[in-house]
């Protein structure tokens, strides 16, 4: 895991961050692939209170991970990031969200989680 900078100092897993509660792994109905979701989108996919029985969190989840693959699906395949995905969630309107595809798979988050 040497790069430029050397051997890392420290390493902090997806699997890591996924038991701290950092990151929230997508259901694997959904993706077979690993895909994460930072907490603070995890939080804006919960369904907005009324809106129980029209919504539910995985298809609000599905909407995510759809937009995201519809990113990462054209483009420049040897970018890694992707900084232009929106989603439309009801009870926040337009959302941008950033995704990073790397060894873990791919992480999505708000751009403030960067």
């Amino acid at each position: 895991m040497s790069g430029v900078f050397g051997e890392p100092i420290h390493a902090y897993t997806a699997e890591q961050a996924e038991q701290d509660g950092a990151l929230v792994r997508v259901p694997a109905e959904l993706s077979q692939q690993p895909i994460y979701l930072t907490r603070a989108l995890f939080e804006l996919v919960e369904v907005p209170a009324g809106m129980e029985g029209t919504q539910d969190r995985m298809g609000r989840m599905a909407d995510v991970v759809h937009m995201a693959r519809l990113a990462f699906g054209g483009g420049d395949q040897s970018d890694r990031m992707r900084t232009n995905i929106r989603v439309i969630l009801r009870g926040h309107g337009t959302v941008t969200v950033w995704g990073v595809m790397d060894g873990a798979g791919l992480t999505l988050m708000l751009p403030e989680d960067y």
